[in-house]
């Protein structure tokens, strides 16, 4: 039997650590800056004008933009305080929850939420487990640039209770990392949860993945390059070389981490999408609006924007129908019909691409009135958990041990509002996302 132990104060003051490094957005681009300066002040090479439009336009328009979402989300944490100081009450003290590294760099963790039943039988002697609890892998959001693994903690605090284990790994962000490092990190972390889990009473054959905004994307992406590079490995399609080492089909070393990840795409149960970005090109607008412009997305793209657009991936990269079809496990796409961040027809636009190259339906579910953000935060807030009803739903439905799992609607867990009605609509006013 497995033994929860609750983290201990190093781990939760390392997390605290953590996550008030994540808060200061006029800060993410210091090492960029840096960088650029030094190359303005050590040569005169053709890009050199180039450079100094970066720099303006970061130090002019990126920094205050970027300025003035920090306030607003300051503003938004402060309308919920009291729903984020239970939130933060359940991630330090009450969760059964282990945080565990699954790579050797920075961030390189994840936390593992055990479900309450594993918990009640762990804690009686004579008696072992019949059944492994089904897996979740959730992948947080965060512009590629915030995230950070305890964003996802409501969901893990409303599943568990129904018998479902969670994993929530935390990943690299920009500018310590770009988006092919990050999608690496998925990679990875799915791997050690494959490899791993069963130690946890999780079943390594029901795994489903999901991911929220960001989060989504780079899961996303996870998939897609590795069908690929799999359709690529039976003679379908010559695959560059960076396709196949960043989708880790190909079994080299990953050099970030040493392990070489080799998980099976068509083990996974299934993928659930929550307010990610599909289109990337179309979405240059929304960008600007948080200052984030051109020249900067390429660099958080690691000047490979297009290799990372699922879109264009689905639209230019699939060589066999049919095969890319059966390699992938279902999906479905959740979105809010008020999502500024992410608008919810450019899901609705990428759903009917994959289903014309697929042949197989992609299940598409809008949230109505519900923006970026309202699926892991304020809806839950709220005692809203039509987001979680349907993960809980698509779980039952995809994996193999899931006849015993029950949603318990009169689990306080699922009743409890966080945070006054009136305090979480001031918040949505000030959310930025």
């Amino acid at each position: 039997p497995v033994m929860a132990v609750p983290p201990s104060l190093v781990d939760s003051c390392s997390d605290l650590l953590v996550l008030a490094c994540c808060v200061p957005f006029a800060g993410f681009h210091y090492l960029d800056i840096k960088r650029e300066t030094w190359y303005l002040s050590s040569s005169h090479d053709v890009g050199t004008r180039k450079r100094m439009t970066f720099l303006l336009e970061v130090l002019c328009w990126t920094t205050p933009l970027l300025l003035w979402d920090g306030i607003r989300l300051c503003c938004f944490v402060v309308s919920l305080s009291l729903g984020f100081v239970r939130f933060a009450w359940y991630y330090f003290v009450a969760a059964s929850r282990t945080s565990v590294e699954y790579g050797r760099k920075c961030r390189q963790t994840l936390d593992v939420y055990l479900p309450r039943d594993l918990l009640a039988q762990s804690n009686m002697p004579g008696m072992e487990r019949q059944e492994k609890s089904p897996v979740l892998i959730f992948f947080t959001g965060g512009a590629w640039m915030i995230g950070y693994k305890m964003w996802g903690a409501l969901l893990a605090r409303v599943l568990t209770p129904m018998g479902i284990l969670v994993v929530i790994p935390d990943l690299r962000n920009y500018p310590w990392a770009t988006v092919p490092s990050m999608v690496q990190d998925v990679s990875t972390s799915i791997q050690w949860t494959v490899d791993n889990i069963h130690i946890y009473g999780g079943d390594p054959d029901n795994i489903v993945l999901s991911g929220q905004s960001a989060g989504g994307h780079l899961c996303l992406m996870a998939l897609l390059r590795k069908a690929i590079a799999m359709q690529a490995a039976e003679g379908c399609t010559e695959p560059s070389e960076e396709t196949i080492s960043t989708s880790e089909y190909h079994p080299v070393q990953n050099e970030d981490t040493g392990i070489t990840p080799a998980w099976d795409l068509s083990k996974m149960k299934g993928f659930v999408s929550i307010s990610a970005p599909y289109d990337l090109e179309t979405m240059k607008a929304s960008f600007a609006r948080h200052g984030l412009g051109s020249s900067l997305i390429d660099r958080i793209f690691g000047h490979r924007k297009d290799e990372f657009d699922p879109y264009l991936v689905i639209s230019e990269h699939v060589a066999d129908t049919q095969l890319f079809s059966s390699q992938l496990p279902p999906i479905m796409i959740l979105h809010g019909t008020k999502d500024r961040t992410a608008p919810f027809d450019s899901a609705v636009r990428f759903a009917e691409k994959m289903e014309d190259v697929t042949r197989q339906a992609v299940k598409v579910k809008l949230y109505e009135g519900w923006s970026h953000t309202d699926p892991i935060l304020e809806g839950p807030m709220d005692a809203d958990q039509r987001f979680h009803k349907d993960m809980f739903d698509a779980i039952v439905e995809w994996t193999d041990t899931s006849d015993g799992l029950v949603w318990k609607e009169e689990d306080p867990i699922v009743l409890e509002r966080l945070c006054p009605r009136i305090l979480i609509s001031i918040g949505r006013f000030w959310m930025p996302f």
